[in-house]
């Protein structure tokens, strides 16, 4: 993640060894502060080293910790740019990982392990891009901060072992459906997509996120969402399968995240598109919400309508289903779902605990992310 940056390795010095071309790296801090004169980097001079040995009295065996320019690499001024470049993104690395392990820590469960803890085990689908030991991934280590010194020093890929910067693209699709406002399922949906946008975004620049909302149609929209940008009605999948198919490219790895509490609608069309992803090698996820339905059903000769599989208004010719019925229907809607992952030869995750979204859905595309190395 940080290899791209041509810098020569840091090294510690004494503090009675600074020489001029140096640039300052960190090994002093004055009441748990650094200095002003230390931030942003500076590239050391005579006068300075001067000015500083005078300001701070230090002990001659006192070590601190530089970057020498390499005359055949970067300047020194880029190299301070490419210091300060790595800077900002570790702050939102770390921002990032800092969210994330307060998430695990509001569960009380350890990391890398949301989809062990809040997946309805049965009807979970094998993971196909499974966290093997070592493999690559934004959450190693996640109590500890990530340093300028462990990319400096070059000791970051073996302490941490994150992804490698690579062109990707996601695909990330929001469900606009009835039922979706209804059971105020929306949230999380936002909550993760926060995620995704704040950090993620921000934290890997050659990829390209797309993000659809789809309910009888689909549009890209843009982030931040305010929920009104699709009208409210069925869960048409064949909406979205259609923009992530126009957008995807064989030249770069493609991932679609899905985040849905119900059955396409349109279930034959999908699955006929669904069939083209393996051959596009487009990797296809779903996160899905606890399986849920209306429990009451309309009698026969009842003009009453249905949207999204519930029924809109009380009336004398509905009735309750039994509870085998139930049993029988959620079976039913179950089966279906886990058909439309094998038949993407994707993965489906189905969440018993609906704030626990957010966390799922980047163990999910961080394990997609890890298993590309």
């Amino acid at each position: 993640m940080f290899e791209s940056e041509s810098l020569p390795q840091a090294q510690e010095v004494l503090w009675s060894r600074l020489e001029p071309g140096m640039i300052f790296i960190d090994g002093l801090q004055i009441n748990g502060t650094i200095p002003e004169e230390f931030r942003d980097y500076p590239v050391l001079n005579s006068s300075m080293i001067s000015n500083l040995r005078q300001k701070y009295r230090l002990r001659k065996d006192r070590h601190v910790r530089v970057l020498t320019p390499d005359s055949n690499m970067l300047s020194p001024n880029e190299c301070v740019d490419a210091i300060n470049r790595t800077d900002r993104k570790l702050k939102v690395l770390n921002g990032f990982r800092q969210t994330v392990r307060g998430q695990y820590n509001d569960f009380a469960i350890p990391a890398h392990t949301a989809l062990k803890s809040f997946l309805v085990q049965n009807d979970s689908l094998i993971f196909p891009f499974g966290h093997a030991p070592r493999q690559p991934s934004l959450l190693n280590r996640l109590d500890h901060a990530v340093g300028i010194a462990d990319v400096l020093t070059k000791t970051v890929a073996a302490e941490y072992n994150f992804p490698a910067e690579k062109p990707i693209r996601i695909h990330l699709v929001a469900d606009y459906s009835y039922s979706m406002k209804i059971t105020g399922r929306d949230v999380y949906v936002q909550s993760a997509l926060n995620l995704f946008y704040t950090y993620l975004k921000k934290l890997l620049p050659l990829a390209e996120f797309r993000l659809y909302g789809f309910s009888d149609e689909c549009r890209e929209i843009q982030y931040p969402v305010t929920g009104v940008e699709i009208p409210r009605k069925e869960t048409h999948y064949e909406s979205f399968i259609r923009k992530v198919l126009h957008h995807a490219d064989r030249g770069i790895p493609d991932v679609v995240l899905l985040l849905t509490d119900g059955l396409p609608t349109d279930f034959n069309a999908a699955m006929k598109r669904l069939k083209v992803f393996p051959g596009l090698k487009i990797d296809y996820i779903q996160c899905i919400f606890n399986i849920e339905g209306d429990k009451r059903e309309i009698g026969e000769g009842s003009d009453l309508e249905t949207l999204d599989g519930y029924i809109t208004d009380e009336n004398p010719d509905t009735r309750c289903l039994s509870d085998a019925e139930y049993t029988k229907l959620m079976k039913d809607i179950k089966r279906d779902h886990s058909e439309l992952a094998e038949t993407a030869k994707g993965c489906q995750v189905i969440l018993h605990v609906d704030k626990a979204l957010s966390l799922v859905s980047v163990e999910c595309f961080d394990r997609w992310l890890g298993s590309l190395e």
